[in-house]
C-alpha cells in the first residue's frame, strides 16, 4: 500500500473545505486500560511538534464487549482522533491525522530530500500514513483492506504510524497490549473518551447503516410501483376512449 487507505468508498474530503473525521475530546490525565477498540498513532518520522502528536497518542473507542464489530472509520470517530483526507480522494486515503504533517511542515525523506504534503493527490509513496491492526490479545499486523472495510471487535487495536523512505514501514513503537491495558511507557499522550458515547456505540453504527440500506432499497421499489400505476391507468383511459 503507498499509503494508508482509510477505505474503499470515497467520501468527502477534508482539504478544501471538506469536512474532518473524528471529534476533539478530552486529553486524560493517566492511562487507563480501554473496554471497546483502542487507537494508537504513532508519528513516526515526523519531527517533534509541542502542539501536535509529539509523542504519540492512545484514543479509545468504547464498546459494549458483546457488541458487534466497526469498521475503522466508526472506530476513529468515536475515539475523537482526526483524520483528514485528500481533496481529490477524500477519506479514502489518510493524509493528516490530528493535523499531522501540516501544509507547512517540512518532512525529510533519506535520500530525497525534503517534501511538504499538501493533499491535493494521494499521498507520497515517501512520506505517509501507514495502517495496523490487532486481533483481541494480539500483536501489530500490517493492514491488508482500508479502515472502510475492517470489522475491529471489542479488544481490537488500530494503528497509524507515519513512515518515510523506501524501508519496509514498521509497527506502531507502543504495543498493542500496553495500549489496551493502559500500561505505556512515559510519553504517550491518554485521551479519554465519552461515557455517554459508550456501550451500544457499535450497536447504534450497525443499526444506522441498516436503517439507511432499507432506505436505499425501498425508495427505489416504491418509484417502480407508482410508474407501473401509472402506465396502467393511462392504458385504461385510452380504452375508454375508444
Amino acid at each position: 500500500m503507498l499509503a494508508a487507505v482509510v477505505g474503499t468508498v470515497l467520501v468527502a474530503g477534508t482539504v478544501s473545505g471538506a469536512p474532518k473525521l473524528g471529534t476533539q475530546v478530552p486529553e486524560a490525565t493517566t492511562a487507563t486500560a480501554c473496554q471497546g477498540v483502542v487507537v494508537v498513532v504513532d508519528p513516526g518520522a515526523l519531527p517533534a511538534d509541542g502542539d501536535s502528536l509529539q509523542d504519540g497518542l492512545v484514543a479509545c473507542a468504547l464498546r459494549d464487549p458483546s457488541a458487534p464489530g466497526t469498521d475503522g472509520l466508526d472506530v476513529l470517530r468515536d475515539a475523537g482522533v482526526q483524520v483528514e483526507g485528500t481533496a481529490q480522494w477524500g477519506a479514502a486515503f489518510v493524509c493528516r491525522v490530528e493535523g499531522r504533517p501540516a501544509s507547512s511542515e517540512t518532512i525529510l525523506v533519506p535520500d530525497v530530500g525534503a517534501l511538504q504534503e499538501t493533499c491535493d493527490r494521494t499521498p507520497s509513496a515517501l512520506a505517509y500514513w501507514t495502517l495496523w491492526t490487532a486481533a483481541p490479545g494480539g500483536a501489530w499486523t500490517y493492514a491488508q483492506t482500508g479502515a472502510g472495510d475492517m470489522d475491529l471487535v471489542p479488544g481490537a487495536a488500530l494503528g497509524l504510524v507515519f513512515a518515510v523512505g523506501e524501508d519496509g514501514p514498521e509497527p506502531p513503537s507502543l504495543s498493542a497490549g500496553a495500549a489496551r491495558t493502559g500500561t505505556a511507557t512515559d510519553g504517550w499522550t491518554w485521551r479519554a473518551s465519552s461515557a455517554d458515547d459508550a456501550t451500544s456505540s457499535g450497536s447504534e453504527d450497525a443499526e444506522g447503516r441498516r436503517s439507511r440500506t432499507s432506505a436505499d432499497t425501498v425508495l427505489p421499489v416504491v418509484g417502480a410501483t407508482l410508474v407501473v400505476v401509472l402506465v396502467l391507468a393511462s392504458l385504461a383511459l385510452a380504452r375508454r376512449r375508444r
